[in-house]
């Protein structure tokens, strides 16, 4: 579930759309739907009838359009390419939309079709409202303004796309500018943009959610690799991986005075020469739910966080990030009530001070777990400022001691367990852990181990306050026993089963219980408590699973009006639950004429990747284009197969695991016909909605 804070910009950024759609609005007209049809682009011809069967082109349709139209390319077009003469200018509301085809469109600034980027491909003027869905925008160049790709100044969605090869000087924004506009990015990728970055977002809104930002390089002395913001920008459930600032700062994003929120991310394998290899932050920076891993820059390896910046960082690993100099994981200059709050470090170094973080100016430290970090002073912690800090373990360093306190001092210290005993902790000695490893939740945790001296000796009034709230890093309740336990993760006190058929031998334990824990089931019976893990789901339990799974545990269903055409019989109690399912989107049914649900029908893996990529994104996902290679067991030659799209993003989640390997190619397998078990519909819940596992 998205934080609050997530919940109120989103809304906000709703709102302020709503406003540009209303201005400079002209009377409605019927709109129309236009269909390219030629490949052709001479930079200035825009005569001619569109329609046309040979000779309708993309320039064409833009100036014969009116406002609220929509453009779309005919079936020869698939997987072909327009090579642009001259930027396109959208002066008019438009949608140019490629997802009728087979294999995506891609829009070049190519000119000479030579392997070059010539000319920038969409300018979108102040005040516009437009939508590109599912094209390949590539080779793009800017002029000296910048925005290779898109040059944004008006209100602009791009969804299901990739933008790709494109460079941008003067200003940057290789991939996009939005330049004083709002941009909604979602399940798209905005990768290998060689010049500029992927990303820049100037006094402007941004919005981006389900993408990846990816393999975007800024030279000379650009900062932000792949996003660099100044304004207000939100970023849901995306990769910023793989991204290079080559001279600057700033190898992920570049924050610069802005406005950041980031939930459910991964900042991963990004590079600096300067300092912030993940993120650089100059302004508001809020991050939680986000895993930090493999980043690397002079100061701040993964999160570099300046003078005059403010940062709070909850729920979130860091892990393996490198700083050449100092503060492997985290470099903290902010002062401004920074804080960072059930966080997990692991395996960060520094080649000087501050493997896990470096203190550099006031920092609050609470419930948070350091393990394995590494530096020449202060493997896990280098303090020259002042550090407030509670219920944290500090622990398993390989090199530097566990804290270090230089000039600084420390301000709050309670209930702290550092292993060397070191800045005057009140705890000491091995804490026992395990080792980093998926435990449940959105983010790698590290568990404390039966009898580790950190269960139930943390402070409560530290635990209960914000922003820990009760809650671990997982999302498990604290206090599990007399009182919360110190570090990131939170001990159960529950041990072996709650059904007599799911020993805790048995492979899918820990999801079955989570859901169980989680109150999303009750089992196939109470007396003895079972759940009968082997029995093949049908669509009426199926039913019951993903109506939970997306709508919460305590959902009820709405009462039946009879909308879909069955005979109930032996199934009546699935009814309601069935036209939920139709209510809520997550169902058209097995058949429209007459509409029916098929309460009986068993449930494939193919079917079930729908349902648990609707779970985690909502019920309007839709999945990126399928590579068509990844199994072997889908038919590469026929990747418009229905299911691919779906299946491939399932596995890629980790929503299903493949069901084998293929002896010959050593390519996973998928299985699409196979059907799934009760155990299984508990894996993909559980992995979905990133439940808590014990």
């Amino acid at each position: 579930m998205k934080k609050s804070v997530v919940k109120s910009l989103a809304v906000f950024l709703v709102l302020i759309a709503l406003t540009f759609s209303t201005i400079g609005s002209t009377p409605a007209h019927a709109a129309t739907t236009w269909v390219v049809t030629s490949l052709a682009d001479d930079g200035s011809d825009i005569t001619g009838a569109c329609p046309d069967a040979t000779a309708c082109r993309l320039r064409r349709a833009v100036a014969l359009a009116s406002d609220g139209d929509t453009i779309t390319f005919a079936s020869s077009l698939s997987g072909q390419t327009i090579y642009l003469a001259a930027d396109l200018t959208l002066s008019k509301n438009l949608t140019i939309d490629g997802s009728s085809l087979a294999s995506q469109i891609s829009i070049s600034g190519d000119t000479g079709n030579n392997g070059g980027a010539d000319v920038r491909v969409f300018t979108i003027n102040s005040g516009i409202i437009a939508n590109l869905n599912n094209l390949i925008i590539t080779k793009g160049k800017s002029p000296a303004f910048g925005g290779g790709g898109i040059l944004n100044y008006g209100t602009l969605t791009v969804n299901n796309s990739t933008i790709s090869g494109s460079s941008g000087t003067g200003n940057g924004g290789g991939g996009i500018l939005n330049w004083g506009g709002m941009l909604i990015v979602t399940n798209s990728s905005i990768i290998n943009n060689p010049v500029g970055g992927g990303i820049i977002s100037y006094n402007a809104i941004a919005t981006i959610s389900n993408s990846t930002i990816s393999g975007n390089s800024t030279t000379t002395y650009a900062s932000g690799g792949g996003i660099w913001n100044y304004g207000a920008m939100t970023i849901t459930d995306s990769t910023i991986s793989n991204n290079v600032a080559t001279s600057a700062s700033g190898g992920g994003i570049y924050n610069n005075s802005g406005v950041l929120i980031i939930d459910s991310s991964v900042i991963a394998t990004n590079t600096a020469g300067n300092p912030g290899g993940g993120i650089y932050n100059l302004g508001t920076l809020t991050v939680s739910d986000t895993t930090f891993s493999g980043n690397s820059g002079t100061r701040g390896g993964g999160l570099y966080s300046g003078a005059s910046g403010t940062m709070t960082v909850k729920n979130s690993t860091f892990s393996n990030n490198i700083a050449t100099l100092e503060g492997g994981g985290v470099y903290s200059q902010s002062g401004n009530a920074s804080i960072i709050a059930n966080n997990t470090f692991f395996g960060n170094s520094a080649s000087s001070n501050g493997g896990g973080v470096y203190i550099g100016n006031t920092l609050s430290i609470v419930n948070s777990t350091f393990s394995n970090n590494s530096a020449s002073s202060g493997g896990g912690l280098y303090n020259t400022s002042t550090l407030n800090y509670a219920n944290n373990i500090v622990a398993n360093s390989t090199s530097g001691g566990d804290c270090v306190q230089v000039v600084g001092s420390i301000g709050t210290n309670k209930n702290n367990l550092v292993e060397d005993a070191s800045c005057s902790a009140s705890l000491s000695g091995d804490p026992n852990l395990g080792s980093l490893a998926d435990n449940g939740g959105p983010t790698q945790t590290i568990a404390l181990i039966t009898g580790s001296p950190a269960i139930d000796v943390g402070d409560t009034a530290t635990c209960s306050a914000a922003p820990v709230n009760n809650l671990d890093q997982r999302g498990v309740t604290r206090p599990q026993g007399a009182q919360c336990d110190v570090g990131a993760y939170e001990g159960s006190i529950t041990s072996g089963t709650t059904f007599v058929d799911v020993p805790t031998t048995h492979p899918l334990y820990k999801y079955i219980q989570a859901l169980y824990d989680a109150g999303y089931t009750a089992g196939c019976s109470s007396s003895p408590m079972m759940f009968c893990p082997d029995t093949i789901l049908d669509r009426a339990q199926s039913a019951v699973f993903m109506l939970r799974g997306q709508m919460g545990s305590g959902y009820t269903p709405p009462a039946v009006t009879g909308i879909f055409g069955d005979n109930w019989t032996g199934f009546e109690w699935a009814q309601p639950w069935a036209e939920g399912m139709y209510q809520e989107g997550l169902t058209t049914g097995c058949q429209s004429s007459p509409l029916l649900f098929c309460p009986a029908n068993q449930l494939p893996r193919v079917e079930a990747s729908i349902f648990g990529l609707r779970m985690k994104y909502g019920v309007g996902y839709a999945p990126p284009a399928a590579s068509g290679t990844l199994f072997a067991d889908f038919p590469s030659s026929d990747p418009s197969y229905w299911g691919i799209d779906w299946a491939e993003q399932a596995y890629l989640d980790g929503l299903l695991p493949a069901c084998g390997t293929d002896s010959v190619t050593g390519k996973p397998m998928f299985c699409p016909s196979e059907l799934v078990d009760r155990g299984w519909g508990a894996y993909l819940i559980v992995k979905a909605k990133n439940l808590p596992t014990p």
